[in-house]
This record gives C-alpha cells, structure tokens and sequence, in this order.
C-alpha cells in the first residue's frame, strides 16, 4: 500500500505541477481518449423528433420543455449494464430512447409530475449519474440538473443502485441489485467516487478508477468505445437526423400535442404549471400565436389562387351568349348590364361582335346581298318608327330589318 502513493509523487515530479490536478482524477495511470469516436447530436430538434414515439414533451417549470416517458414508474440507469470503454464506463441498455438520455442531458425527478424527467443538453458523456461505494458495493444515481444542484435537491433514494463491486462489469447486472432496505443502509453511509477525466474537451465522471477495481478483485482492460451504442453518429447520420428533425418538426408538435391532451393527469399538471409560471406560459402563447399565424397565411393564400381561376372561366360563358344574341335581342340586354359591373368582359364581347358579323356574311347566299341594298330603300320610304326600334339592339337587329323590307316593297308594286 506504500508503493502507491509513492509511485503517485514520482509521476507528479516527472509530468510537472501543472498537470497535478488532472493526475489527481486519473489515479493509477487510468488513460482516456482526448475525443471519443463520431460526432454529437448536433441539434436539440434531433432529440424532439426521435424521442417523440416513446414519450411526451412537456413544460416543467424549473427544467423548461422535458421528455417523460411512457413507461410507467421508470427510472433512468436501471435496465441495463456497464461497460468499461477508455472513455469511462459506459451505459449500455436496449431502452428505445437510451442512447440519448444515458449520454447527454440530465434526469431529474420533477415534483410536480411526480415522475422522471429528462432535460436534453448537446454535451456527450459515458453516463451522466453519480457515484459512490459502501463497503464492497459500488452505487449509482441520476446526475442532477444544475438547477436541481443549486435548490439543493439530491436524486431520492429510489434513484439509487447498488450492486456488489465484482458484478458491477456483468450484463446480467438486474439480477445483482441491493434490494430497497439495503440501499436505504448503504446510501447513508456511502462514500462518493467522484473520479474525473476531460474527454472532448469536457470533464466527464468516467466511473471508478482501475485502481479501485483492482482493490475488489476486478481486473480487466478497457475496450475502444463502440460508436454504435454510446449515442455518438456518424457524419452522415448527424446530417440526415438533423434534415428529418426539420422536415418532421410541425408533424412532431401536433402528435405531441394531441398525446398531451389526451393524458388527463399530464395535461392537468401542464396546465398547472403554464399558470403558476409566467415564463413557461408565455412560452406556451408564443408557440401558440406562432401556429396560429402560419394557417391563417395559409388560409389566405389559397381563396386568392381560386378567384383568379374563377375569372378565366367566366370568359368562357361570355363567348357562348354572344353567339345566342344573333338569334335574339333580349340576351343582349343583359349583357350590356354586366358590362357595366366588369370592364373585361365588356372587352371580350364586343370583339367577340364584331367576328360573329363576318360570319353570318360567309355564311349567307349572294341572294342576302340585295337585301341589304333595300334595306336604305325601306328607311326613306317608311317613317322612322321601325328603325328606332332596331338601334337598340345595334347590329343584331339589322336581320329583322331585312326580312321585312322586301314584303313591304312587294305590297306596294
């Protein structure tokens, strides 16, 4: 046991003062990667949509917008088990939602909803808890979020696990925990291992050191840190679950909303919540105005689109009445009406006069021709009661005119 300490003062003298803290945390030579493997989760909106299908998101007025899962009496650290990595001891479990809320965040055990909250943070780590040995067992607990640690809140007693100290590496390790009465015992008089190391720039609790393993029979080497099951992801993956967060983002808040409303406990508590804090419920109307904003735009949008659609299709009618004004005069009428509402149409139809005239002249026998010869003949013969009759309907009656002209001419002769 002397060996130790001296070996401890050896390593100090030779590396310099400087980094004496450091070795300070990483006792017995313990070596830990400067960066673990892939990328954090780049966006907090990342965790929002991929936790959505096994929780709900709600306000907490102390931690702001946190993810409760579904599982009913959960607790955060239980189904699982460790594995020493050379970036700590890493928590490994099959939850759905664990390779976020084991890594980055802080769990939390709300008053208000009486339940396990998750705060989410970008910041990765092995495991957030805390940790600490009573006799041959070594026990664990939820980290607390800093506004927790601030209040003075500690993780209750059911938050904490203890198992003997040579199962603590076992994957079968739900089978070796204290029951309740023994970790009452043990967490009263439970020393802490607070047991550091800096790890892509951030200072992690990375577990117990080799040397306290050894000292409970525990010898074995550390594994490279598996990427696939410590929530880090590739370049590809950060970029591809950060596109689907965006495109998923409005779709999440709404299957989000709907499963808030319909949990009668949940939603009664939120609603507590929103009105007891002004933050918590001015964040809730904002987002609410916000949604509000973006369908009535929408709404608005749309009806302009139809009525310009509806305009051009009203000139289609207008073309088929002029061809019925060459039969009768009274439709015209009508029209010089709507003329007068509407310049456009009034447009459409006086072109659409003026083509139809040069069709019923192609369409005519070279025998309609005198007829329109006559017709002057008839107005300086007859006085000018029928033709005052025919200005009206401008040229559309000029083929009564000439109907009736030539039984006129005939009855004289």
């Amino acid at each position: 046991m002397r060996i130790r300490p001296l070996l401890f003062a050896v390593t100090c003298s030779l590396v310099g003062p400087a980094i004496a803290p450091a070795l300070a945390d990483d006792v017995a030579g313990d070596v830990y990667v400067s960066a673990a493997p892939g990328e954090s989760v780049p966006s907090v909106d990342v965790f929002y949509d991929r936790l959505s299908p096994y929780g709900v998101w709600v306000d907490d007025a102390d931690l702001g917008r946190v993810f409760m899962a579904d599982t009913a009496g959960f607790v955060p650290y239980r189904d699982g088990h460790w594995q020493y990595t050379d970036a700590g001891f890493v928590w490994i479990s099959a939850e759905p939602f664990a390779w976020a809320t084991s890594h980055y965040g802080r769990w939390g055990y709300s008053p208000a909803y009486a339940r396990w909250v998750w705060q989410p943070d970008l910041t990765w780590g092995p495991a957030w808890v805390d940790w600490s040995q009573s006799n041959g067992d070594f026990g664990w607990a939820p980290m607390q979020p800093a506004v927790y640690v601030s209040y003075g809140f500690e993780p209750p007693v059911d938050g904490w696990r203890f198992c003997p100290a040579d199962h603590v590496l076992d994957v079968n390790l739900v089978h070796y925990y204290e029951p309740r009465e023994r970790v009452v015992e043990f967490h009263s008089h439970a020393q802490r291992l607070d047991h550091y190391a800096t790890v892509g720039g951030a200072r992690l609790a990375v577990g117990p050191a080799a040397a306290t393993l050894r000292e409970h029979n525990v010898t074995v080497k550390p594994v490279k840190l598996d990427v696939k099951v410590s929530g880090r992801l590739t370049a590809t993956e950060s970029k591809a679950a950060v596109e689907h967060a965006r495109a998923n983002h409005d779709a999440v808040e709404k299957r989000n909303d709907q499963r808030v409303a319909s949990n009668t406990k949940v939603k009664e508590v939120e609603t507590k919540v929103k009105a007891r804090s002004p933050e918590v419920g001015a964040r809730a109307a904002a987002k609410t105005e916000t949604k509000t904003e973006t369908k009535t735009e929408t709404k608005k949008t749309e009806p302009a689109r139809t009525e310009t659609k509806t305009e051009t299709k009203k000139t289609a009618p207008a073309r088929t009445e002029t061809k019925a004004e060459t039969k009768k005069a009274e439709p015209a009428r009508t029209e010089t009406k709507t003329e007068t509402k509407k310049t456009e149409p009034a447009r459409t139809e006086t072109k659409t006069e003026t083509r139809t005239v040069p069709k019923t002249e192609t369409k005519a026998t070279p025998k309609a021709e005198p007829r329109e010869t006559e017709a002057p003949r008839a107005e300086t013969t007859k006085p000018a009661t029928k033709p005052a009759e025919t200005k009206p309907a401008e040229k559309t009656a000029e083929p009564r005119a000439k109907t009736t002209t030539p039984r006129d001419d005939r009855d004289k002769h």
